[in-house]
């Protein structure tokens, strides 16, 4: 529904609040991942427990990728209110989403986000880290994974829609073509 509206129907104090409310559910979700992971490693815990914990973090992981796309609506919506979350969002909470090891869901949490960013914030934002999301989409375009394949492809559509003419240039574009070109070679379920 707030999609729909596709207006600005908050005032800065509201998108401010909002954000500490979404902040802050990301953060408690974080909380009961580590608690989950530190019983699950626990000696006394059986095989069976340990899949349950495992359904329990995965859960947690998927709060947090529907807690991204609310923040992806926010942007879209208030784009000029909520500079100081994607700043802390960059700084703070994608770094994570993209580290070794990390899970599927975790990186597609990222994904979304950049791909909203990108797509909501525009460059004249984000030129700071504007290659930086290509960057990683392009790498995220190679990933067997379907979902974060197609999720990193479709962000690196919105970052050539996005990207002022000459702002960059022919090498750079022909590696994010090529690596489209490589995404759409990759066998579904490869």
């Amino acid at each position: 529904v707030i999609e729909e509206l596709d207006l600005c129907f908050l005032n800065q104090e509201e998108v401010k609040a909002f954000s500490e409310k979404m902040l802050n559910l990301l953060k408690l979700s974080d909380e009961k991942k580590i608690t989950s992971k530190n019983i699950a490693q626990d000696e006394d815990v059986d095989e069976e427990e340990k899949e349950i914990i495992g359904e329990e973090i995965k859960q947690e992981e998927e709060v947090q990728v529907a807690i991204s796309e609310l923040i992806g609506i926010l942007f879209k919506t208030h784009k000029s209110m909520t500079i100081e979350l994607a700043r802390f969002l960059i700084s703070n909470i994608l770094p994570s989403a993209f580290k070794e090891g990390q899970s599927e869901i975790m990186n597609k949490f990222g994904i979304f986000l950049i791909d909203d960013m990108i797509e909501f914030l525009g460059y004249d934002i984000l030129q700071a880290e504007w290659f930086d999301f290509a960057n990683i989409l392009a790498r995220f375009s190679q990933e067997k994974s379907c979902i974060l394949r197609q999720a990193a492809c479709y962000g690196l559509g919105i970052f050539a829609e996005n990207t002022p003419a000459g702002v960059i240039n022919p090498d750079a574009l022909q590696n994010y073509l090529d690596h489209l070109i490589n995404a759409a070679k990759i066998q579904k379920g490869a």
